[in-house]
């Protein structure tokens, strides 16, 4: 046979072949991507995972999250004469924050998922610096959620896990005070190690297309951050409303508007964390496995010895693959 011939069969079984392993590959991708819009679904509501509440969806995924924050126009007194504060020192507090997760379905009905999170937080000023030093932290959580129920617009799963943190604070005021007080042994920085368990509910019902409602209960008992205090019980909630504009707008976007509280006693005199968020989550939902969201919060905080509010706002970058 001609050496041209035998090229030319050659190069038509690529094509062949090639071509079959492409329409193999868009006809699998098009069946993934299909399931998971339909776990994402209920009734004729598509849901935008929340990067603050969790959802009920046993979903296989990988999210990173990337943000920055900060608390303006802190005042603190230097001077009390007969019940009267004289010059103040004003600043701001700077946060940053960073923090992974993946969760892996193992089931239908089951899932484990593994979380990461750094939060770092220092005066930005003189004022700041001195008085509420530098805090930081990491945590790592893993734990497992089960789907309980599912039918037509409602689903609820439960989850149980366990979280391990890692608190730092770096206070010149208090090392100081020590050394004023002759305390032995002052200390720069304090550190301590908190674990605790959590068991909890999540809920999910889609309304309208437009529409959608999740939200969660969790109660969780462990280790404090301040040493001084026994381990407590403590509850998480928190509710979100998902509201899908691909319609509206014509252009592949989602809004988020939510609000979670906790008991969890984490706040203390050097303003640490917080309690109660505020948050609007928008979302570039154009693709059924890959979501771009821009996280805005807000949080009350309470500092000092006489509980003052602070309002901390934060903005976050969050990228989460589906799979």
């Amino acid at each position: 046979m001609p050496e041209k011939k035998i090229h030319k069969y050659l190069i038509v079984l690529f094509l062949i072949c090639t071509g079959s392993v492409s329409a193999f590959g868009q006809d699998e991708e098009i069946e993934i991507f299909k399931e998971i819009r339909e776990f994402r679904t209920l009734g004729d509501h598509y849901f935008t995972p929340n990067n603050t509440i969790r959802d009920p969806f046993i979903l296989t995924h990988v999210r990173m999250s990337l943000g920055v924050g900060g608390i303006n126009d802190i005042r603190f007194p230097l001077v009390e004469i007969g019940g009267e504060k004289f010059l103040y020192l004003q600043g701001n507090i700077f946060a940053a924050l960073l923090s992974f997760e993946y969760q892996h379905s193992v089931k239908d009905w089951l899932a484990v998922y593994l979380r990461f999170g750094l939060i770092g937080r220092l005066g930005s000023d003189f004022g700041t610096l001195v008085v509420q030093g530098i805090n930081y932290s990491t945590a790592f959580d893993i734990g497992w959620m089960i789907q309980v129920y599912r039918k037509d617009k409602f689903a609820l799963s439960t989850s149980i896990g366990v979280s391990n943190g890692n608190y730092s604070i770096i206070s010149l005021q208090n090392f100081v005070d020590d050394i004023i007080l002759g305390v032995p042994n002052p200390r720069l920085i304090t550190r301590n190690n908190v674990l605790f368990g959590m068991l909890g509910l999540k809920a999910a019902y889609g309304f309208t297309k437009f529409f959608g409602l999740n939200g969660v209960v969790d109660i969780g008992y462990g280790e404090t951050i301040q040493r001084e205090l026994q381990n407590k019980f403590f509850s998480v909630v928190g509710i979100n409303a998902d509201m899908d504009f691909s319609d509206i707008f014509k252009t592949p976007l989602s809004i988020l508007l939510g609000y979670l509280h906790t008991t969890y006693p984490q706040n203390n005199n050097d303003v640490i964390f917080d309690g109660n968020v505020l948050f609007t989550q928008i979302n570039y939902i154009g693709r059924t496995n890959f979501i771009l969201s821009l996280d805005l919060s807000v949080s009350r905080e309470l500092a000092g010895q006489n509980n003052e509010t602070l309002w901390l706002n934060t903005a976050e970058f969050s990228m989460r693959y589906l799979f």
